[in-house]
């Protein structure tokens, strides 16, 4: 797809035609590339991989960037969550254009497996109120990511695997249970995510009786805003149209 490879090339150049490769599912040139990189004394690095996430993001490839992260591993580079991040919503993007094949549990995988602890310290449990921002200052796989598996959890009909990861994000922890590092701590859910699940919900049977639920979720962390009400009274509005 990219030519022969020959004659001397920048590293820069490798990279970035190794990712181009890599995220096309192009086998044969990226062999070839990476044969160029072992000639010239150009191990794959972090930077590499680094590349290869952000062109699989690009097109939209969930499975190679899972795949790129499993290889780092093999080689023992440090994933950071960004990659981790990267990696989800190139999964997700994926889903967006592929519904119904379930590739958004590659991006749990990452979330479960990937053994990323969310340091909750600037969270404050017993408020009545978490800022939309309560991740800002924390450590670990952003709201964002969660939010956008959920989305594919919806637009799949997965509503077991929406309440069980919503219950694990809302769980909250005891007394100095914040620091325990032998235990995934997830973020906890902002309006966005509920908002996301009753857009889900208007598609859903269940709709009304789960609509119910999420709002008193929702009550107990946050003010409910108009778009809240507007989403939970289309939900409702449904159902009396179908009765």
């Amino acid at each position: 797809m990219y030519g022969i490879i020959h004659g001397s090339y920048t590293e820069s150049f490798l990279e970035y035609t190794l990712a181009l490769a890599t995220a096309s599912n192009d086998t044969v040139t990226s062999t070839k590339i990476q044969l160029e990189m072992e000639k010239v004394n150009f191990p794959l690095q972090k930077s590499t991989y680094r590349s290869i996430l952000q062109e699989c993001l690009q097109v939209g490839n969930g499975l190679a960037s899972y795949q790129t992260l499993q290889m780092m591993q093999s080689k023992n580079i440090p994933i950071s969550e960004w990659d981790i991040q990267v990696a989800i919503s190139a999964i997700c993007k994926n889903n967006r254009w592929d519904p119904g094949i379930g590739i958004w549990k590659l991006a749990l995988d990452l979330i479960y497996n990937h053994g990323v602890y969310l340091i909750r310290d600037d969270v404050n449990w017993t408020t009545t109120a978490i800022r939309d921002d309560v991740n800002s200052t924390t450590t670990g796989i952003k709201i964002e990511s969660y939010n956008a598996i959920i989305t594919c959890m919806t637009k799949d009909g997965c509503w077991d695997d929406v309440w069980d990861i919503l219950q694990k994000m809302e769980h909250r922890p005891a007394v100095g249970e914040e620091n325990n590092h032998t235990r995934i701590h997830h973020p906890p859910p902002n309006l966005s995510t509920y908002h996301i699940i009753l857009e889900g919900l208007f598609y859903s049977k269940d709709g009304p009786q789960s609509a119910q639920r999420i709002l008193k979720s929702i009550s107990s962390i946050y003010s409910p805003s108009l778009d809240t009400f507007d989403l939970a009274l289309s939900i409702f509005l449904k159902r009396e149209n179908n009765c």
